[in-house]
């Protein structure tokens, strides 16, 4: 019998090991390492595309909603207390460390509670989603591009007019030499003292660096009460795994909404409320029962989107207000459709009365789908319901040969798309028609042009920094109150937040280099509503078993000179 040579290659193929069996590879975070642990006893071998939208990194039930202020987290791993760190007294109390500069309004204490004794509970049994094969195969280097046919019930949507000539496609830009005072947008009359992506800052009893002009003190340790403005203490412990967050203004100061990525029903979205002042005056659960809670976004009418990073997830939209009639029942929304890896949340708000929703996947074969809400009342902004009432458009971006792109309601060519060009999409933030999105498997960051239909992709590696390192995979994606668009980091030695201009120059802000965050991930990168204050996590902080009761830590930073982050600053002068 002759067999065709690409038949025998798709063969070869076919009876690949699975990644999971064998040894796990040293170089990925400790949670793709514990949970590539769980899966490789649960799976079958497989190289094609699941099209059920079971995760590529673990799987976890689905579990009921329960809303309140609830209790703190229970333990896991045998109901193992403590993270090992070094406490400040015998009594396991942890104070206040802040470094350099003056507290610029904030009176929040930090940690001042131990966590006591918990009762141990064992998990129960995790129900694992059937892995259905794909009918094609999915090494994306074996496919033939599909051809997008028009059908009479699923035709491409929101394709565009495409400009003559060649598809623009940006390289990087060579970073600028600069030792003069950069242009202020600030009308501060304080001398600036911030000098941007200069990490000479040393503050060795947190591990990391800091950008010259930056200080920087812990707002909350998981499993420990936070002291409040008032003088007393939150009646909850901060939540194990935070992860994605953002900060919603409310009429008397801000709140920063904070995701909880535990399993088993044990995740949530919390939040910790501010005076304008900074001062945290409240700190309380806003979502309960919910699995993996990863990262999200906001609306434009000020609630936030929590989005479930497992097989049957699902985005839920929380309103913080504790005014507002939605405060107390958090409701599923119809971002998920029949559930997903979901990540990240977006939202072009440039039609009010029709705010459009995209949403990521973190899954090789996942889809990034746009989310159409049906039309309000012309005239009318859209509100609450606009993400639960019946009679949206869902689609699924597709891209194409040329640098261009559209919008499919064909899933299935959606799915193929990301694994062949984007896999596992992280963050996503929309600005000015722009959409930038990144993905931690290609550490590429994609801008797609929403108007004219083209995008273009760059390599978040190559990213010349003048101190710091970000050679690992880009994670969350944030943006504050000018041009910069912010990084978190999952992996490596040196887990950080960075930065880059509208012109393509990279920035460190802080990084760290303490071998207890080695393999960790920056979360929760988010800025006050004035932008004088980042807000950012380590998922795990030290703790032994990642995704522990004891796992992650809050840190506030401001720079001294009491400017936005993306104010005015210093030069930096490249040697």
């Amino acid at each position: 019998m002759i067999v065709h040579p690409a038949a025998y290659a798709l063969l070869l193929i076919s009876f690949q090991p699975h990644p999971a069996y064998g040894k796990i590879p040293t170089n990925i975070s400790k949670k793709d390492q514990h949970e590539a642990s769980d899966v490789s006893s649960k799976i079958r071998p497989t190289r094609q595309l699941r099209l059920n939208r079971s995760s590529d990194e673990g799987n976890d039930t689905a579990a009921s909603v329960d809303v309140g202020r609830g209790k703190a987290s229970k333990t896991s791993k045998g109901g193992r207390v403590g993270n090992g760190n070094k406490r400040d007294d015998a009594a396991g109390n942890v104070g206040v460390d802040e470094v350099d500069g003056s507290d610029q309004g904030d009176t929040t204490s930090g940690l001042v509670d131990s966590l006591g004794d918990q009762e141990s509970k064992e998990e129960p049994p995790t129900i694992w989603p059937t892995y259905v094969p794909s009918p094609f195969v999915s090494d994306a280097s074996y496919i033939v591009t599909p051809t997008i046919v028009t059908h009479s019930n699923c035709a491409p949507i929101g394709s565009r007019p495409r400009p003559s000539g060649p598809p623009k496609n940006t390289p990087n830009p060579t970073p600028k030499i600069t030792d003069t005072l950069m242009p202020s947008k600030d009308d501060k009359s304080s001398p600036v003292t911030f000098r941007r992506g200069n990490l000479q800052k040393d503050v060795p009893k947190f591990g990391f660096k800091v950008t010259e002009g930056m200080a920087v003190r812990p707002l909350a340790k998981a499993g420990f009460t936070l002291a409040l403005g008032n003088g007393q203490k939150s009646e909850l412990r901060f939540h194990s795994s935070p992860d994605g967050a953002a900060i919603i203004p409310l009429n008397d100061g801000y709140v920063y909404v904070s995701n909880s990525e535990m399993r088993q029903g044990e995740g949530g979205v919390y939040g910790i409320y501010f005076d304008h002042d900074g001062n945290v005056m409240d700190y309380k659960m806003l979502l309960s029962g919910t699995t993996r809670n990863c990262s999200g976004g906001t609306t434009p009418w000020g609630t936030f989107v929590s989005c479930e990073e497992y097989g049957n997830g699902q985005c839920w939209q929380v309103d913080p207000d504790p005014l507002s009639k939605h405060h107390p029942k958090p409701e599923k929304t119809k971002l998920g459709g029949d559930g997903g890896n979901f990540e990240a949340v977006a939202c072009d708000d440039r039609n009010l009365e029709q705010p459009i929703f995209f949403v990521t996947e973190d899954l090789k074969s996942g889809a990034l789908r746009r989310y159409t809400p049906p039309m309000t009342i012309p005239g009318t902004a859209a509100g609450w319901d606009a993400l639960h009432a019946e009679g949206g458009t869902t689609e699924f971006l597709v891209f194409l040969e040329d640098n261009s792109f559209v919008w499919s309601c064909d899933e299935w060519l959606g799915r193929y798309s990301q694994e062949k060009y984007f896999p596992n999409v992280e963050g996503i933030v929309f600005r000015e028609g722009l959409l930038y999105f990144v993905s931690k498997r290609t550490s590429k960051l994609y801008v797609l042009d929403l108007d004219n239909g083209t995008y273009t992709a760059s390599s978040t590696k190559d990213y010349s920094l003048y101190s710091g390192e970000f050679k690992n995979r880009p994670d969350q994606l944030a943006t504050n109150d000018g041009e910069f668009l912010y990084f978190t980091e999952e992996g490596g030695q040196t887990p950080g937040v960075y930065a880059i201009d509208a012109e393509g120059q990279s920035y460190a802000i802080f990084e760290a280099y303490d071998s207890k965050y080695f393999n960790d991930e920056t979360t929760g990168l988010a800025f006050s509503p004035d932008g004088t204050k980042m807000y950012a996590c380590f998922q795990d902080c030290g703790c032994e078993v990642s995704g522990d009761i004891d796992c992650g830590c809050l840190f506030v930073f401001w720079r001294t000179d009491g400017r936005s982050f993306d104010g005015a600053t210093l030069g930096l002068k490249f040697h």
